[in-house]
């Protein structure tokens, strides 16, 4: 699956230093990347710590970090951490482990460059139809199979081909799919 990060920023706005330690029980689905430990912060500066948040199954989550200032009683803190893990029903694969994005390498005009990726139907009971963009005349991507459904559970590929006969400079561009559920 895939995982999200978020920072937590600790400043000292006293004016002495202060030492304080910072702690994470393990948890299957948040992680603080540094590890618990303790750690000091000068007057005025800040220590940021990064927590990694990677479900493994649907639904929410909770966990705590602990903040402690040492030599200081009232300084006690629980950072309340919630996520919530999902499941698309339909995803695409990216060559590269790219996320939303699918890069085509440089090549001689005229020659066809082409790039393979899959769509996963995750679901276990929803078929679905998935339709291209048509390729239409002096247009330089186009898709194969344009056209197609997706099974409960199925992964298809399809080809993307860019072709250009001339010179041409592309700009990353979303291209959508229509993808409906059919019964």
């Amino acid at each position: 699956g895939r995982s999200s990060q978020l920072r937590i920023n600790l400043k000292n706005n006293g004016i002495l230093p202060a030492s304080a330690r910072i702690d994470a029980e393990p948890h299957p689905a948040f992680t603080l990347l540094e590890g618990s430990q303790t750690f000091g912060v000068e007057s005025k500066r800040a220590q940021t710590f990064t927590v990694e948040f990677r479900p493994a199954a649907v639904g929410p989550v909770t966990h705590e970090v602990r903040l402690k200032v040492q030599q200081n009683p009232f300084e006690d803190y629980r950072i309340s951490l919630v996520g919530e893990g999902y499941q698309e029903d339909v995803t695409f694969e990216l060559p590269g482990g790219s996320l939303d994005e699918l890069r085509l390498p440089d090549g001689p005009t005229g020659k066809p460059r082409q790039e393979v990726f899959s769509l996963r139907n995750h679901s276990t009971s929803k078929a679905f139809r998935f339709k291209w963009p048509a390729a239409a005349p002096n247009t330089t991507l186009s898709f194969s199979p344009c056209v197609g459904h997706l099974l409960p559970g199925a992964v298809k590929d399809v080809m993307l081909t860019f072709k250009s006969d001339a010179p041409v400079k592309l700009v990353p561009q979303e291209v959508k799919a229509n993808l409906v559920h059919i019964n």
